[in-house]
């Protein structure tokens, strides 16, 4: 969404296009863009519309903007939605909807005698309310999916490794004969997890946030990038005697062929054109996730969006991005080896999370070798960056204690919904790092 983030981060994407595409002895002659992004281009990036900025341009772009088709010297052709049978909606074949993740931790309660430090409540933003939303550690730690409902004593009430399965490194981690769970530390000393809110930190994944979104392409024109090539079309024509009516069928094929790759570039995901669901407050059961994920692509619109998960408290992951099978794919981790040995799990329990969500049936790339094959194409993202934290803090202003490192970048804020739902508007600068709470 380069497009909507910065004012001038169009202009900043074209040239660095144009760079790569010198590099390879290539002048670009074209842009063909998605719909609606060439007013974006002419009317509001740059302050297009903006006097002071403009002068009499200014003018010029306010009353012919939508219409000029040109950016930085490049001619530039919009896509046309058109219509399908049985879909009230349109299709611009560059847009396409794309997920992305982020994850969140919300700390046990820290005291300090019968001094309560910090609560563990945090707020994150959610695209239903257009704001932050209240998360207390209460009710995440009551919403874990790796909670065991049929179990009442809190020593045991994770489901353990044992239980689900083989996809953990048992020297690392190991259930004592008490139920607690225990795991070593990088200093070699095992630390033990009894199981209970006190002593759990929890994890929140929202990876099913899905928009609407846009690619560009940016390429050298003409035959020398490639041809559209026609066969030999048909036509039938035939009598309905009933109706008294000729009914003719007109059969066109053709073939668009690129001959040379290196004329152009795709740019992927620059404009987003519409929020569609999985960025609120609503926790996900297993039941819920399986049943939104059925068969490897989420069914319509997003019903639920968290998940959380209960970890050891002062366990939580150093690295800012994790995947919820507990590991990353070889398309995402080119040095993943399939061996149970040299997995090191994203956050501890992946195992317990990975069965009680059934994400074999959506991952890629099987835990065993047994697991039968499948067309290795992901449409449900399990991939998750951290996101953006609010908590208040002891005066009781409400200020961010962790930045966003996703792809909505670092200005999350109320009223940041327009931008998701593609108006004509830009992400605004909140400057997050200077109204940072460190304590």
């Amino acid at each position: 969404m380069i497009v909507q983030k910065s004012k001038t981060g169009l202009y900043t994407l074209d040239a660095e296009l144009k760079h790569e595409l010198k590099r390879e002895g290539v002048v670009p002659s074209v842009y063909v863009l998605p719909d609606k992004m060439g007013i974006y281009i002419n009317m509001v990036s740059g302050n297009a519309l903006d006097f002071k900025e403009q002068g009499n341009q200014a003018i010029v772009n306010r009353e012919y903007g939508d219409q000029k088709m040109t950016f930085r010297g490049t001619p530039c052709f919009e896509t046309n939605a058109f219509d399908v049978e049985f879909s009230g909606q349109p299709v611009d074949l560059l847009t396409r909807e794309q997920q992305v993740g982020s994850w969140y931790l919300i700390p046990a309660p820290t005291k300090e005698g019968e001094k309560v430090i910090d609560d563990g409540t945090r707020y994150i933003y959610s695209a239903d309310k257009d704001g932050f939303d209240k998360i207390t550690h209460a009710k995440a730690f009551a919403n874990c999916v790796n909670l065991d409902p049929s179990v009442t004593s809190p020593k045991t009430a994770y489901k353990t490794p044992q239980q689900a399965g083989s996809m953990v490194d048992v020297d690392k981690e190991c259930c004592e004969d008490d139920g607690s769970y225990s795991m070593i530390n990088d200093n070699g000393t095992k630390s033990s997890w009894s199981g209970t809110q006190a002593d759990s930190d929890v994890l929140l994944f929202r990876p099913n946030q899905t928009f609407n979104a846009s690619s560009a392409i940016l390429a050298k024109g003409g035959s020398e990038l490639g041809n559209t090539y026609h066969g030999h079309h048909d036509f039938m024509l035939s009598d309905d005697v009933v109706r008294k009516v000729h009914v003719g069928h007109y059969t066109f094929y053709s073939k668009a062929i690129v001959k040379r790759p290196k004329n152009y570039i795709i740019v992927e995901n620059v404009f987003i054109q519409g929020y569609l669901g999985g960025m609120g407050t609503s926790y996900h059961t297993p039941a819920t996730f399986t049943a939104q994920n059925t068969g490897g692509s989420n069914q319509g619109r997003r019903v639920k969006d968290m998940i959380a998960v209960a970890i050891p408290k002062g366990m939580a992951p150093k690295e800012n991005v994790l995947d919820i099978t507990g590991r990353f794919a070889p398309s995402i981790y080119d040095t993943f080896q399939d061996n149970s040995e040299q997995i090191t799990e994203h956050y501890p329990g992946s195992a317990a999370v990975y069965k009680s969500l059934g994400l074999n049936a959506i991952d890629m790339y099987k835990k065993t070798p047994a697991d039968e094959y499948y067309t290795r194409v992901k449409r449900v993202n399990t991939v998750c960056f951290r996101g953006h934290e609010m908590k208040k803090s002891a005066n009781g202003d409400v200020k961010p204690v962790h930045l966003n490192t996703g792809h909505l970048g670092e200005n999350i804020y109320p009223g940041l919904r327009k931008v998701l739902d593609g108006e004509m508007t830009f992400v605004k600068e909140m400057d997050w790092a200077n109204k940072m709470d460190l304590v």
